[in-house]
């Protein structure tokens, strides 16, 4: 009781001196002699009685508040994206990732719309004001903590590998190399990874921290119409691991548990993505821009009474993945916005942008568009399209029709056409690392395979007589090398033509065939340069001067379009090529909210036979994934969780 407190050491003196002691008179009575005491035995005086009572019940009443539950306050703030950056870039990668202790938040930041451009990893101490850089200028995605919070997983597009970084900065350490882009990983506390990928045939994998053969867990049973097993979580003693088998629509697609010792798969949950088992006993899954909270009992992997909507307004991405994580001591963090309109990838428009400025929208649905190319004659545009299987398609402007040319459960990408406009080479990675397939432009036909090699193959031209493919070739680093399809396919061995320690990529053929174009990072930054070809060693020159990116040629070959990084403007130089190469000075052509190619040299663009126009791509996910510039952050969100869903 505050009002019996010793206010101070005064009142204690005060009260050891007798001051508070009162005499009542009352009859003297003759007492019996009393025989004499030990000091230990006599009676203690009052006063420092008090004293001692009151200091006692100060210790007592101390232990006693500290042993009691402090009862927790939810507080709310959000972190800000850097000037000019956004979250939620990526159809297919949350953007955050809270440590176990919910003392650290990792999340990607990046310019405008640019999904496959270069992002930054940062990480946020709670108490420090200023994020610490862990990796920078690289297509990065899905941020991930290890258990004891002191690495950063992540997955490197640029070099296909799957990379941690401690954070405190430094070097980042390859984990494994993956055959196709990651689709969600989690570190478990016996310090192994589980991951999955955007190839729906190979379901999950198993790859220790440090490296190694990594094991495959799962295989989507399409029969059953699984098309992924995405977004694992290890759960708490590395028993189990929680899942989404994906499928065509959210209402089929379903929340498992895998036992890793018996390979035993339960649902637990349906029509959902993205699940997350928290320690208070509860499951939480996505759906639409919503994540629901509901009771998991993990000793019978069994759910218990129905889903509660729990958090609002959390972006989700076109293919599922949900921008929300949660620490095991509380704290909640996600990125807030809408769904995206669609699961399959309704994310861009193709449209017409004239040399001043002026845009046409073609009559295509908006869909999950990727690398346009445009026929020899202009009439068809080849196409990959980003969705639970990316795939090749090609439209039909005049008629506004599209046949899909690829089939197979893997991701097929970066359409290119032949010089006749009959085929259409592609990547796939049907067989491990992407390599270069081959279809009929009107659909019909088997695929055929042109190349088979272990490192990663991509076709970024084809020369004017047809005779030699231009590819992009992963041998530690970015190269440029030729092949020449031979009699006998697929071919494994290619001539090397610009390879250096540096990357290079996104390679254009002059309309002559006597130029080649290509952007390399050899000053630290990606710029656009061209050398004489095939003599590529009779002369290099720089074209841009602030950074470039998806160069390309125009009809008469005296004009070179490329992106500029950063402020994502569209810019044309003059080219001279006789009697030796002049170059002009670079100039805006035009500057919008478009697609911007990347450090892979992905095809943001092209441009029509005429030179006139170019077709560009208009990404939407902006616009439908509400405020990206922020990310909230809820500390001690389970005392508000356990509230709304109370566990038995």
């Amino acid at each position: 009781d505050p009002r019996k407190r010793v206010r101070d050491i005064g009142d204690a003196r005060l009260a050891m001196e007798g001051a508070f002691e009162t005499t009542v008179a009352a009859p003297l009575v003759e007492a019996p002699p009393v025989p004499t005491l030990q000091i230990w035995q006599q009676p203690i005086p009052a006063s420092i009685a008090l004293v001692i009572a009151v200091v006692g019940s100060v210790l007592v009443g101390g232990m006693f508040f500290q042993s009691a539950p402090e009862e927790l306050n939810t507080a709310r703030f959000t972190i800000g994206a850097p000037d000019g950056e956004q979250f939620n870039m990526a159809p297919d990668s949350t953007d955050l990732a809270v440590s176990p202790d919910g003392q650290k938040v990792a999340y990607l930041t990046g310019n405008g719309g640019e999904v496959a451009g270069p992002k930054s990893l940062l990480l946020r101490s709670l108490d420090n004001f200023t994020p610490v850089t862990l990796a920078e200028n690289a297509p990065l995605y899905y941020p991930f903590f290890s258990p004891d919070g002191e690495w950063v997983g992540f997955y490197d597009l640029s070099a296909g590998e799957l990379r941690r970084v401690s954070v405190t900065g430094g070097s980042a350490l390859d984990v494994v190399d993956l055959p196709a882009p990651l689709r969600g990983a989690s570190w478990g506390d016996d310090d192994s990874i589980v991951y999955a990928t955007q190839d729906g045939s190979t379901g999950l994998w198993r790859v220790s921290s440090n490296g190694g053969e990594p094991e495959q867990l799962t295989t989507p049973d399409s029969e059953q119409g699984e098309l992924n097993h995405s977004w694992p979580q290890v759960l708490p003693g590395s028993d189990y691991v929680l899942y989404t088998a994906m499928a065509d629509t959210a209402d089929d697609s379903l929340i498992v548990v895998l036992s890793l010792e018996s390979g035993e798969q339960t649902v637990v949950a349906r029509g959902g993505f993205h699940g997350r088992y928290l320690p208070t006993g509860h499951l939480l899954y996505a759906v639409g821009n919503s994540v629901r909270a509901i009771a998991f009992d993990l000793d019978q992997l069994e759910t218990i009474g129905s889903p509660v909507p729990i958090v609002e307004n959390v972006s989700t991405k076109p293919l599922g993945a949900a921008n929300f994580s949660v620490s095991d001591n509380g704290s909640l963090t996600y990125v807030p916005g809408m769904a995206a309109a669609s699961r399959t990838g309704t994310r861009t428009n193709l449209v017409w942008v004239d040399r001043q400025g002026e845009e046409e929208s073609l009559d295509a649905a908006p869909a999950g568009y990727q690398a346009p190319r445009i026929s020899p004659d202009g009439s068809h545009i080849a196409l990959q399209i980003n969705g639970d299987n990316t795939d090749v398609m090609v439209y039909d402007i005049e008629r506004n029709t599209t046949t899909r040319l690829t089939f197979d459960n893997s991701f097929d990408m970066e359409p290119s056409w032949s010089s006749s406009g009959d085929d259409i080479f592609f990547s796939s990675n049907r067989l491990g690392n992407p390599n270069i397939y081959r279809k009929s432009a009107d659909g019909t036909g088997q695929v055929e395979q042109y190349t088979n090699v272990d490192e990663r193959v991509f076709l970024d031209a084809v020369t004017p007589d047809g005779e030699t493919l231009i590819l992009n070739v992963n041998r530690g680093n970015w190269d440029v090398e030729l092949m020449s399809p031979g009699s006998s396919l697929p071919v494994d061995t290619f001539e090397p033509l610009i390879a250096t320690e540096f990357n290079e990529a996104g390679s254009a053929i002059s309309p002559d065939g006597n130029w080649i174009a290509y952007q390399s990072d050899e000053s630290g930054r990606d710029e656009i340069y061209v050398r004489p070809f095939p003599n590529v060693d009779g002369g290099r020159w720089q074209i841009s001067r602030n950074g470039g990116v998806a160069t390309r040629w125009d009809v008469d070959g005296d004009e070179l379009f490329f992106q500029q990084p950063g402020t994502g403007d569209m810019m044309i130089v003059d080219i001279d090529t006789t009697p030796s190469l002049r170059p002009g000075n670079p100039e805006v052509l035009f500057s919008g909210p478009y697609r911007v190619g990347s450090t892979l040299g992905v095809k943001s663009y092209d441009v029509s036979p005429d030179g006139e126009r170019l077709l560009m791509l208009k990404d939407l996910e902006v616009e439908l994934a509400g405020s990206t510039g922020r990310i909230v952050l809820v500390q001690n969100w389970f005392e508000e969780l356990m509230e709304r869903v109370p566990v038995p």
